[in-house]
């Protein structure tokens, strides 16, 4: 079924006539990546393929990575195929248990675009009888892609909001999305972006102050504040790397044992201090004095805090949370995410607290679905209470 209307037109004027046939033999497959491969291959056309693909081999062999992927005109277009083939495939890693498993689905999938009548086409769109060395060609391609989305998919995420109460939300997954551009963005247990794959276009977005010159970061499972760091790593496994952000090598806590209570840096030695007071006692004895004018400065950071978070929770708790998007509400809960960045000590409550919220806040940008709440969903496992 169609989601919209709006989907349905761009389906039928797209994809839909070649795939309608062959839906159900897509839809047997457990692996959601079948139909998108499927889909691929059709958009791009067997002629286009057989004449690309001696090009992208010589690219691989000749171009060291930063370079693969431009087109003839030196742009990376995310919907190009020849960005989508560069992509990262962790081949070398995989288990002979997988990989067959891959080429059976690669296998299936061409028995299915043979069958289609509507693929293996001459270049005036004629069927023709594929070769040996064609389905060849067309399996090894779809071996090298299943191993692309293995790494580089996104989870194909539909916003669904209760009917009788807003605040009641969750993001449920339809499928997967292959976004070239954003996989390119190295894995942090406490990203820097936000990235939203629902239809239409996906896009990044920040939800942590980032300096000039820093790594920007997403997220491929599991945040800290969502999982302890065992079952993150379990999960990284599938993308054969060892995670080393500063959420990992500190241990931070899940947001469950996070404390409510924020603490500043000092500006004088980064130890926890009083957004209040401002006092640090180190600094105060390494000064020789109880008073300095660097509790002063503390304290003036202090106010600048504690008044972000007074305006954020006005927010967080107002009636139109979660009602309509305000510009103004996202640049309060942005203000305050920056200033924590900047000068609190993390991980903190608050702090995993706004980032959420800010992601709400941008789930709304895009398309969303009212829905009933009942058996067959989970929304009232994500009601948001007003927070203390």
């Amino acid at each position: 079924m169609f989601c919209s209307e709006e989907c349905r037109e761009q389906g039928i004027a797209n994809f839909h006539e070649q795939e309608c046939e062959v839906l159900p033999a897509l839809e047997a497959f457990s692996d959601e990546s079948a139909t998108l491969v499927f889909r691929l291959l059709m958009q791009l056309t067997f002629p286009r393929l057989k004449e690309l693909l001696p090009i992208l081999k010589q690219e691989e062999k000749t171009l060291p990575p930063e370079k693969r992927g431009f087109n003839e005109e030196g742009i990376y277009d995310a919907g190009d195929f020849r960005a989508i083939y560069h992509l990262c495939t962790n081949k070398h890693h995989r288990s002979s248990p997988l990989i067959l498993r891959m080429c059976t689905v690669a296998f299936i999938i061409t028995k299915i675009l043979i069958a289609c009548n509507k693929y293996f086409v001459d270049g005036h769109g004629n069927p023709l009888s594929p070769s040996g060395e064609d389905i060849a060609l067309v399996g090894g391609t779809l071996v090298r892609i299943l191993m692309v989305l293995r790494t580089n998919s996104f989870a194909f995420k539909e916003l669904q909001v209760s009917l009788f109460r807003n605040r009641d939300v969750l993001k449920t997954s339809v499928g997967v999305k292959l976004c070239s551009t954003l996989s390119f963005l190295n894995h942090s247990c406490n990203p820097s972006v936000y990235s939203s794959t629902g239809s239409g276009i996906s896009a990044s977005r920040a939800f942590r102050f980032i300096p000039a010159g820093q790594e920007v970061t997403t997220c491929y499972g599991s945040t800290f504040y969502d999982l302890e760091k065992s079952g993150r790593w379990e999960r990284l496994k599938a993308y054969y790397f060892t995670c080393c952000c500063e959420a990992c090598e500190n241990n931070w806590p899940e947001k469950s044992q996070l404390s409510s209570k924020p603490k500043m840096k000092c500006l004088g030695c980064s130890e926890p201090v009083s957004c209040r007071s401002g006092k640090c006692t180190k600094c105060d004895k390494d000064e020789g004095g109880p008073e300095s004018n660097l509790t002063a400065k503390n304290q003036e950071i202090g106010k600048q805090i504690l008044d972000a978070l007074k305006k954020y929770l006005h927010v967080r708790n107002s009636e139109r949370f979660m009602d309509r998007n305000d510009e103004k509400d996202i640049e309060v809960i942005s203000k305050a995410i920056e200033i924590m960045d900047k000068y609190m000590v993390l991980p903190c409550k608050f702090y995993c607290d706004a980032q959420d919220t800010l992601q709400i806040y941008y789930n709304r940008v895009g398309k969303f679905t009212y829905v009933s709440p009942g058996s067959d969903n989970m929304l009232s496992n994500y009601y948001w209470p007003p927070t203390p």
